[in-house]
């Protein structure tokens, strides 16, 4: 079981996860049609909910608990910030699925309410 931030397990596990993301970055690290459509998005595509939910809540979590400080939250807002507007929408937008072009069709909702919840 483990007990908050302050938990060394907890603590190992988050220098972990930052060290990875640091040498890494927050790609795949691998090819992937995410549409299922015949288009292959590189091994370097930043997807959205990756940023947002997989490890953004995590680190948003950490940082209000003062665990981290606010330094991979800013690059990672900035990252979405750069993230293209999906072109599905006539009134109104939707973020891409992706910073790869092959995701800026479509609407994906559970992207777009990640997005709203982790800015």
């Amino acid at each position: 079981m483990l007990f908050g931030w302050n938990d060394p397990e907890v603590v190992q596990e988050l220098k972990f996860l930052l060290s990875f993301i640091e040498s890494n970055g927050f790609d795949l690290n691998r090819e992937w049609d995410a549409f299922g459509d015949g288009t292959i998005n590189n091994d370097s595509t930043i997807y959205t909910i990756t940023l947002t939910d997989h490890l953004g809540i995590v680190l948003l979590d950490a940082y209000k608990s003062r665990a981290i400080n606010d330094d991979i939250l800013t690059y990672i807002s900035n990252l979405l910030l750069n993230i293209s507007h999906a072109d599905s929408l006539n009134d109104g937008y939707c973020i891409s699925y992706s910073d790869n072009i092959n995701d800026i069709v479509g609407c994906v909702h559970n992207v777009n309410i990640s997005y709203a919840l982790f800015l």
